[in-house]
């Protein structure tokens, strides 16, 4: 695949007619009755139930074109893949399509041959995942495409083409496998100034998401922007063309999900709400101005917050804000390029976070470049010292497309992630990068942090006080 993209030439749904009436059924697999270690699927299990925001953005997009989408969430429906399959029977559909990211493929693929038996109808991917890996998912024969680009600029191209029998495995940004030979296509890229639909919720049935951080129900999530301009060495969307949201469209749509749908509470899932800093005052303004009361969420980079803007965000209505701290140890932050102004910077970040009446989250990876025993007391000693509310711990799994991933194919001569889509075969541990810990350790050293923080007596009190339902009191202690 070329390492240069295309400029995309978004379609016009007046120039293409051929997608009317097409039925897509977008399937959200669920992670029950999975065995699964990763700290990936333990914290979609225990997290609450959150929206799949990138199908939602591909239904918007596609019934712009005439398509008639439906999603099959069998998280929020609790349906493993039997129950899937009974539940897509009454529907119906002429194409599906799944989502997958590099922790989950495994699992996903079964799901899609169950599918693909059962209704032999043409089977779209997309998601992080496919991004890193689409040839290797392509040669998987239960798949029709991959799409390895934007779904705005990819799919209703190859839909079309598809549907018209015109050389479909050749549509760029997708990955398709024709008279035995894999095609992998040129990435295609979305224009600078391209502005994306709100996400579909009126194929969802809110009432079933919920948030443990989230003391309003019914709760969904969004997107304050999308990409990323840092270098972090160990995220995969580094580096990535940013598109920021303006104001105007975040009040919008927070107006429309508490006016038209009820909803009490939208967690921006994007790590760079307060990019750019003026977008926070804007948004700020207009949300008093519109008088609403729908409580929100975001997260933060903890070097681009400030006193003034956390006063502004309090007053209109941010609940809480998650700070990707990754990391208690100056030298490790500094191994993984997100120094954030140190550690001392971060701590007072989170008591004027909390001084301004906002609550605190705290995301944390352990495992990184230069991993010890002393810069693991120092994680632990941040989050058991300063007052934040909630934390999230994941013993940290390299992901491709970053520069600690690239040095550990380099070290080891085994790109791990190909290998597992490849073979079919998992590594269920894995010994990190320029550490002497393995993915096991971390594993044991997170559930260490969780019960020295959350089973302190001042945090329970602390919790107990803030829970508003007998719901979240189960959400939560389950």
């Amino acid at each position: 695949m070329s390492k240069h993209s295309l400029q995309a030439s978004i379609p016009n749904p007046d120039d293409i007619q051929s997608l009317q009436g097409l039925r897509v059924l977008l399937v959200f697999h669920s992670f029950k009755n999975d065995t699964d270690t990763l700290a990936f699927i333990k914290n979609v299990r225990h997290l609450g139930v959150v929206p799949p925001l990138n199908l939602l953005y591909l239904s918007a997009w596609l019934k712009k074109f005439g398509v008639i989408t439906e999603i099959l969430d069998c998280s929020a429906l609790n349906l493993d893949c039997n129950g899937a399959l009974h539940a897509a029977k009454s529907k119906e559909f002429d194409i599906l399509c799944f989502t997958t990211t590099n922790l989950d493929f495994l699992f996903v693929i079964q799901w899609i041959r169950a599918f693909k038996k059962e209704f032999n109808k043409p089977i779209m991917v997309g998601g992080l995942g496919a991004e890193n890996y689409p040839a290797e998912m392509a040669e998987h024969p239960e798949i029709d495409v991959v799409f390895h680009s934007a779904s705005e600029a990819s799919v209703v191209p190859w839909l079309d083409a598809f549907i018209n029998k015109r050389e479909w495995w050749k549509v760029p940004g997708s990955a398709s496998k024709y008279n035995d030979e894999v095609f992998l296509n040129t990435p295609i890229a979305l224009p600078k100034n391209f502005v994306r639909p709100h996400p579909d919720r009126s194929i969802l049935d809110i009432k079933q998401y919920y948030s443990i951080l989230s003391k309003g129900f019914p709760f969904t999530a969004g997107m304050s922007s999308f990409g990323c301009p840092y270098g972090c060495h160990f995220c995969q969307i580094r580096l990535t063309p940013y598109f920021i949201r303006s104001a105007e469209d975040l009040i919008q749509e927070l107006e429309i999900c508490e006016k038209e749908y009820g909803i009490q509470e939208l967690d921006y899932f994007d790590s760079n709400f307060t990019i750019p800093r003026q977008r926070v005052f804007e948004f700020a303004d207009l949300y008093q101005k519109k008088g609403l009361k729908i409580r929100w969420s975001c997260r933060v980079r903890s070097d681009q917050v400030d006193e003034e803007m956390l006063q502004a965000m309090a007053a209109s209505n941010c609940a809480w804000i998650g700070y990707g701290i990754e990391s208690g140890d100056d030298t490790v932050l500094k191994n993984i390029n997100k120094t954030q102004k140190g550690s001392q910077h971060i701590r007072q970040v989170i008591r004027d976070t909390k001084a301004a009446g906002i609550g605190v989250t705290g995301f944390f990876v352990l495992g990184l470049p230069g991993e010890t025993e002393t810069s693991l007391s120092n994680t632990l000693s941040l989050i058991t010292e300063e007052p934040i509310d909630f934390v999230q711990i994941s013993p940290y799994w390299p992901i491709p497309k970053t520069p600690i991933y690239d040095k550990l194919v380099r070290d080891t001569g085994v790109d791990i992630w190909r290998e597992t889509i490849t073979s079919g075969t998992r590594r269920e541990d894995l010994s990190l990068s320029d550490t002497s810990f393995s993915v096991k350790d971390m594993h044991q050293y997170a559930s260490k942090i969780y019960k020295e923080f959350y089973f302190r007596p001042h945090q329970i009190l602390e919790m107990t006080k803030n829970l508003t339902s007998i719901q979240q009191f189960k959400n939560f202690y389950s």
